[in-house]
């Protein structure tokens, strides 16, 4: 990753461009059109999808190193392109015989604030998040039975597509948390080169659970590097085109209930 300070001339004048170089990245090394056309020579008319991305797992028990396939990483870089949020409802618990890890939820949310599946249709439930009683801590051991998740698109250097984390509940305030931060410095996501890792915490039971954190991957003393003005033009315009193929399905593959704070 260069640090470095940029300079393009333009006949007598010597633009200055400060931050991060990210000349390495798809946008900027072949950029969107060029992107549109290998999607449309592989892919053909269905494009890409969600389900095409490659997942970076996190781990259980507090371990403090990201799965990728068959990879194990510490940290992964890149700039996150994409944040979507969602809710998913199961009435069988992970444990239960009865239960199918494969089935959709009974309700799930895009959104975080309205519900829809079977247990709407069927008016057991009313679809509004905030006053649903599956939204409480303590429905589902000490957490809530509705899982809450952030997923992240982070695209990493000399890759087309970004990869996909699904955040679990005990880090949704870390991201929140960093997103305000960013908000505050006047920083679109896309314009930053973050670095992902995790923590280790207890529980009150004493049993470890993993916790992202979120960083810029780099900064000048107290102050946040962001991606070089005239590479930002480049990147929306890869947000933009990439969005159709990021909107994720209204649910999420199940995961084993994760242990919590």
């Amino acid at each position: 990753m260069a640090n470095k300070k940029a300079a393009e001339e333009t006949g007598t004048d010597v633009v200055q461009y400060t931050g991060t170089d990210i000349s390495e990245y798809a946008p900027i090394a072949i950029g969107m059109d060029k992107i549109a056309e290998i999607i449309r020579e592989n892919l053909g008319e269905r494009g890409l999808t969600v389900s095409d991305l490659v997942r970076i797992k996190m781990p259980s028990g507090g371990m403090q190193a990201f799965e990728i396939g068959d990879d194990v990483v510490k940290e992964v870089t890149g700039i996150i392109v994409r944040l979507a949020e969602g809710r998913s409802y199961w009435e069988r618990a992970m444990d239960d015989p009865d239960g199918e890890s494969g089935a959709p939820p009974d309700c799930s949310s895009v959104d975080r604030k309205t519900g829809a599946g079977p247990l709407v249709e069927s008016g057991i439930l009313n679809g509004d998040c905030a006053t649903c009683p599956f939204n409480r801590y303590g429905t589902r051991g000490r957490g809530k039975a509705c899982k809450e998740f952030y997923e992240i698109f982070i695209l990493p250097p000399e890759e087309l597509f970004p990869m996909k984390l699904r955040v679990s509940p005990a880090s949704l305030k870390k991201v929140d948390s960093f997103m305000a931060r960013l908000s505050s410095k006047m920083l679109l996501k896309q314009h930053l080169v973050v670095t992902l890792g995790l923590d280790r915490a207890s529980n009150r039971d004493g049993q470890d659970y993993s916790v992202l954190t979120l960083k810029p991957a780099e900064t000048d003393g107290l102050r946040i590097r962001g991606i070089r003005g005239d590479h930002r033009p480049a990147l929306d315009s890869y947000v933009t085109g990439m969005q159709p193929g990021l909107i994720q399905q209204a649910w999420q593959p199940r995961d084993d209930d994760a242990i919590e704070g």
